[in-house]
């Protein structure tokens, strides 16, 4: 059932990043996999931005991870950059206000397409 629920996850996320940044974007869903946390924090890449969300309903908490290639790319696309032009990208440094601004709101795009992803199954709420 969680391989529908993300099947119809990309399919919504899709439509709403295209509206959102106004450009086609193209979503997939590489694999589905079940890793232990504790290896799972220690796989990921530096700089990163964690988000933490609760799932209302069920009273529990989630995490959503958006390494530093996607934020740099969405902040671009958000800001208007040209297609194939190349961005200078500063690493070990902390992210703009800018930018954690914009990626908050990809990440509340996000949560609302997984609660509506969900709804077939039980209404749930994600909040960040």
């Amino acid at each position: 059932m969680l391989e529908v629920v993300f099947d119809r996850l990309v399919r919504l996320l899709t439509t709403s990043m295209r509206n959102l940044t106004g450009d086609n974007v193209e979503i997939s869903l590489e694999s589905i996999t079940s890793v232990r946390f504790g290896d799972y924090v220690s796989s990921i890449p530096q700089p990163s931005m964690i988000n933490i969300f609760i799932a209302e309903e069920w009273d529990n908490h989630g995490i959503v991870m958006l390494d530093s290639d996607l934020i740099y790319s969405m902040v671009d696309v958000l800001l208007g950059c040209r297609k194939g032009s190349a961005t200078i990208r500063t690493e070990n440094r902390h992210y703009t206000t800018i930018e954690i601004s914009l990626i908050e709101k990809i990440v509340q795009v996000f949560l609302g397409d997984l609660s509506a992803a969900f709804d077939p199954i039980c209404p749930i709420n994600f909040t960040l």
